[in-house]
């Protein structure tokens, strides 16, 4: 189902009627022959990521009284909650067809007006005018024809888009893609940094904290080096994934830079531009002899704090090492995955004030034993309270166990 969404010339369209919607989907499913899935959104769902697509700062209050009445996870068709959001709205006195349905002029000001996304927005009510009109597109943009859609489209850093929008390019962004560009022979730099997570910032996932930390390299004006091909990526690479709700006092990235920086400079700068709950420890410049984290990784130091006298940690910890062979199994996708607790846990022993400290294997070509199926071997009781800190990552270096900063140390000097 077609859903208006902001910054496209679309944004000023109404979507179709619910009503509408379903008549539709039953006549494409009524004539899809035996044999063939006809997949199709839910028109509820659609209808309200549709309000909530175009919504404004009034449906804050709906989205918390939505989830005071039970919404959850409204993503997935069996979860959605109908009447707890036509409550919510009924409730603050809104009507989200307003939102869902509302045909706009483009003289009107729209609630994410407030936010310069760098698209033109002539340019996009005049894609909308000539959508009305049934036109054809403009031609494929390049040097010579820029239709001023933006100053950071790729092909236009010749400075075309100054001339035909007035707005001056910003000489001080990279353009993805044009640094690593075949043929392009400028010099690069490595560096390996470590940073932080706490507080609220637990709760991101991995792939959000990749994005976090993207964004605030280039808010700080570290310019990239990027991959080459149709989707150009940053050459950033990253050490294993932590665990959703795990803090972190060590989390490492690989950065390729097109220029040298400035260490201490570019901490400050980046830590201004992080949000609360990150924040960057340490800057060190590598060479390429080092190897990659993906592949010199073998281990990570945890510490749980329980809240449980140091007595019955010590007790739980003496009955684990006692324990026989113990196997963890998994099953996902109808495959099981068995592990051996004893072999995976590298270390184990009381911390302060009911803590406890544990080191696990990180298996590079296989699974990993995880924090939470050991902390379910040590503890059964579910309502424990646990809170789980990664604090390091451990390289085998020199005959040494090391954090991956110390390691490019040692290799630098080995070579």
């Amino acid at each position: 189902s077609f859903i208006p969404k902001p910054v496209t010339p679309f944004q000023w369209a109404g979507m179709d009627r619910i009503d509408n919607l379903v008549r539709k989907q039953d006549r494409i499913a009524g004539q899809v022959r035996r044999g063939i899935r006809f997949k199709h959104h839910e028109c509820e769902t659609s209808f309200y990521e549709g309000v909530f697509s175009r919504g404004d700062r009034s449906l804050a209050d709906v989205l918390e009284t939505a989830w005071r009445n039970g919404a959850r996870l409204d993503g997935w068709s069996e979860h959605f909650n109908l009447q707890a959001w036509t409550a919510a709205f009924e409730s603050l006195g809104i009507d989200p067809g307003r939102f869902a349905y509302g045909e706009w002029d483009p003289a009107d000001a729209l609630p994410w007006g407030v936010i310069d996304s760098r698209i033109n927005r002539k340019w996009l009510e005049l894609d909308w005018r000539r959508a009305h009109k049934e036109d054809n597109t403009l031609a494929v943009c390049g040097p010579t024809d820029c239709h001023g859609c933006a100053p950071f489209a790729r092909d236009c850093v010749k400075g075309v888009v100054s001339e035909t929008t007035g707005r001056p390019l910003d000489r001080s962004l990279s353009v993805p893609g044009e640094e690593s560009a075949p043929g392009h022979s400028a010099a690069t730099y490595r560096y390996r940094m470590r940073f932080s997570k706490s507080d609220k910032a637990i709760f991101l996932g991995h792939l959000d904290t990749v994005r976090t930390m993207f964004r605030a390299l280039r808010r700080a004006g570290v310019v990239l080096d990027y991959s080459q091909g149709f989707n150009p990526k940053p050459k950033v690479a990253f050490g294993p994934a932590l665990p959703l709700g795990t803090a972190s006092e060590a989390e490492y990235m690989d950065v390729d830079c097109m220029e040298r920086l400035d260490t201490e400079a570019v901490g400050t700068a980046v830590n201004g531009a992080l949000p609360r709950g990150f924040r960057l420890i340490a800057v060190r410049e590598i060479t390429r002899s080092v190897p990659p984290l993906s592949a010199s990784i073998s281990a990570a130091r945890y510490r749980a704090e329980t809240g449980a006298d140091a007595d019955t940690i010590q007790a739980r910890v003496d009955a684990l090492k006692n324990r026989g062979s113990v196997r963890i199994r998994r099953v996902r996708t109808g495959r099981e995955t068995v592990l051996d607790l004893h072999r995976e846990l590298l270390g184990i022993e009381p911390g302060d004030d009911g803590g406890l400290c544990f080191t696990l294997a990180v298996n590079r070509d296989a699974a990993s034993l995880r924090p939470e199926e050991l902390l379910n071997e040590l503890f059964r009781e579910p309502e424990l309270p646990v809170r789980l800190i990664r604090e390091e990552l451990l390289v085998d270096a020199g005959g040494k166990t090391v954090n991956p900063i110390l390691a490019a140390s040692v290799a630098e000097h080995a070579k």
